[in-house]
Parts: C-alpha cells; structure tokens; sequence
C-alpha cells in the first residue's frame, strides 16, 4: 500500500469497495501474503491489512487496517489523531462501545485498541460493509 488512502463510509477505503471480488482487489493489491478460507470467510493478509470476503460470494466486506496505515477521513489521517475517538465521534454520535472497542455504526468503522482496554492487535481500524453492521456489533458486546 502506499499514499494515503480515503476512508468513505460504508463504500471504499482507498480504491478498495465493498463488494468487491478476490480477483478485482488482486489486480490492484497484489498477490496476499497468505490467504484462508474459515467459517464461511476468505480472510487475506497483506501489508498493515486483513481482508475479509464471504466465501460462497468472494465478495469483499471488511478492510482491517492497522496502524500505522495512513487513512484520511474527515479532513485527519485517523492513525494520527491525538484522539481519534474523540474525532470520529464529533462525526458519528450511533456509537457502541465495549470490549476495547468503539462501533461507529453510522460510518460503518470500528476501532479498536484506543482507549484505556488494550487488544491483542494493537491500534486499529475495521470498515465494513453495510450488511454486515449486525456482525461488527458483535465485537462492542464481548
């Protein structure tokens, strides 16, 4: 990944949408640096990133991105935000926080690894699809 990359939610994140194939996002990205198939999902491993896709479709739904990934959205590189929370609150006030981490379900991010409770993957950033807004509230009630 280079340059900084746009965040819009609940559509793209840099020049990868939702919705996309395994095939779409390789003529961009690149071969991962490895790639499985579990629980009904393709995850890829790249650089700083996880990608999700559902396996039946191979259509892409979650970009996982992790620190220190330049993602611009609102005007901030969010990895670069004293208080990125704090920002993307003042942007999204449908929030649902637990478990380390804070749902932003009018953007369509989560955030993870920000405040006080710390996760195992450190600081980062999980954009998802629309439809899968009900799966990512499942991370806020652990």
């Amino acid at each position: 990944m280079s340059g900084t990359w746009e965040f819009k939610p609940y559509r793209c994140v840099g020049p990868l949408k939702f919705g996309m194939t395994v095939d779409q996002v390789k003529a961009i990205l690149g071969a991962p640096v490895s790639s499985k198939i579990a629980n009904g999902n393709i995850t890829e491993v790249r650089e700083n990133m996880k990608l999700v896709y559902d396996a039946p479709k191979g259509k892409l739904y979650c970009i996982n991105l992790r620190a220190p990934t330049p993602i611009a959205f609102g005007g901030s590189l969010l990895f670069k935000e004293k208080d990125p929370i704090a920002f993307l609150s003042k942007l999204d006030k449908e929030t649902k926080e637990g478990g380390g981490y804070v749902n932003f379900m009018g953007l369509g991010l989560l955030a993870g690894g920000f405040g006080k409770r710390r996760i195992p993957e450190g600081k980062l950033l999980m954009a998802y699809s629309k439809a899968k807004l009900k799966v990512y509230t499942y991370f806020t009630e652990v």
